[in-house]
């Protein structure tokens, strides 16, 4: 049951609740004595929505703080295995400018 729905309350109950919050009020004739069914409404303040809204924003940061997490591991992992399986080419020829080799041997380490 909602806390801002009255049934069956008496008349004196029923001016105890501001006239500004009534939202609808419906009679009930419940033998000889008529009873009242009320609908209260309340306005929301300021501060409950700004905590709303900062809850909110909160809970999306983290998820994506969470799915950035996991999708950048799982890229990582994935470069690294294909870095491992490129094979790595090395050779003894010289890298100084001018200087000619007629032969030089390259070795192949890694891949698959």
């Amino acid at each position: 049951m909602d806390n801002n729905y009255y049934m069956n309350i008496t008349q004196e109950e029923f001016n105890d609740i501001p006239k500004e919050e009534i939202g609808y009020i419906q009679r009930v004739q419940l033998g000889n004595e008529t009873r009242l069914n009320v609908k209260r409404t309340t306005e929301r303040s300021k501060a409950g929505e700004d905590l709303a809204n900062r809850i909110i924003t909160t809970m999306s940061t983290l998820v994506v703080a969470i799915a950035s997490f996991y999708f950048g591991s799982k890229s990582v992992s994935e470069a690294k295995a294909l870095l491992t399986s490129v094979p790595l080419i090395r050779s003894n020829r010289s890298h100084r400018r001018g200087e000619k080799k007629d032969g030089f041997e390259f070795k192949i380490f890694g891949g698959t």
